[in-house]
C-alpha cells in the first residue's frame, strides 16, 4: 500500500532531498547542533521561511546508523548527556 504525500514538522536528516533555494534562503545547518537535532532545527527554519517539509508517501529509504560516530562508541553515550 502506499501512503499519501503529506506535511509535517520535520524529518530524519538521513533521508532529506532539500533543494538549492532553501539553503540561499535561510543557510547552511547550524554549526551549534554539531551531534543531534541539526535536521528538524534545519526544517523548522525553512518551515518559518515559507517552505514546506513532506513526507514522500511512496518513497522507502534505508538507513544504517552508527557509521559516522560509531554504534558501540563512548562519545555517543557522551553527545547524549547520558
Amino acid at each position: 500500500m502506499v501512503l499519501p504525500d503529506r506535511l509535517v514538522d520535520g524529518v530524519s536528516g538521513c533521508a532529506m532531498l532539500i533543494r538549492g533555494s532553501v539553503f540561499e534562503s535561510i543557510g547552511l545547518f547550524d554549526e551549534d547542533y554539531f551531534y543531534s537535532f541539526e535536521d528538524l532545527d534545519f526544517c523548522l527554519k525553512a518551515r518559518r521561511a515559507g517552505f514546506a517539509t513532506v513526507v514522500a508517501g511512496a518513497a522507502t529509504a534505508y538507513h544504517e546508523g552508527g557509521h559516522s560516530i560509531g554504534a558501540n562508541s563512548p562519545r555517543r553515550l557522551y553527545f547524549r548527556g547520558a
